[in-house]
């Protein structure tokens, strides 16, 4: 019976090195190279004042990109107050965690996400968006994006020199004065 187990493995070897070309398996593997940017219209505002991120993802294919999925945790200062996009469908949570799905972006195209929000509290923050696809991505460095930006608290007006309000201010108290000296 031992005899026998060589001339089977080499049979089945021998079978398998004479398929017919229409009998080999074709493997096929999809890349689409997906990147991401992002940017903020202000990047020094104001304690409640209303600032946009802008998100734009491409496809550098070479094939389209199915089931493409932009994740953007927003910070906890910014309170959203609205979203529009090019394509695809957007939700956020509670928690801040925006979600992008776009089902199909086709090699060489584009999409854009615009997010609105009002920043609520001073500091200095960083917000980080990414893009994943079903596809193989063969440059995976390019699929996170971050912006950095400052809130800054806003801080009583002082008059200029020679301003309308300054000599009103002066007048005001010198009046003062002339009151308590009475």
């Amino acid at each position: 019976m031992h005899s026998r187990l060589p001339l089977l493995l080499l049979t089945a070897a021998l079978v398998a090195t004479t398929l017919s070309p229409a009998h080999a398996a074709t493997i096929l593997i999809r890349n689409s190279d997906l990147s991401i940017s992002k940017s903020i219209d202000d990047a020094a505002p104001f304690v409640g004042q209303t600032i946009k991120f802008s998100l734009s993802i491409g496809n550098a294919g070479p094939t389209d990109a199915p089931g493409v999925t932009v994740t953007d945790q927003l910070p906890s200062v910014f309170d959203l107050d609205s979203f529009t996009s090019s394509t695809g469908f957007v939700s956020c949570d509670a928690n801040k965690l925006c979600t992008w799905t776009v089902s199909v972006l086709a090699f060489n195209a584009t999409a854009t996400l615009d997010i609105f929000g009002t920043v609520a509290t001073a500091g200095a923050y960083s917000n980080t968006a990414s893009v994943t696809s079903s596809n193989t991505d063969p440059n995976p460095n390019n699929n996170n994006a971050d912006v950095r930006f400052t809130v800054n608290q806003r801080t009583a007006a002082v008059p200029e020199p020679g301003s309308l309000a300054l000599v009103a201010l002066g007048l005001a108290a010198v009046g003062v004065r002339r009151r308590r000296a009475a």
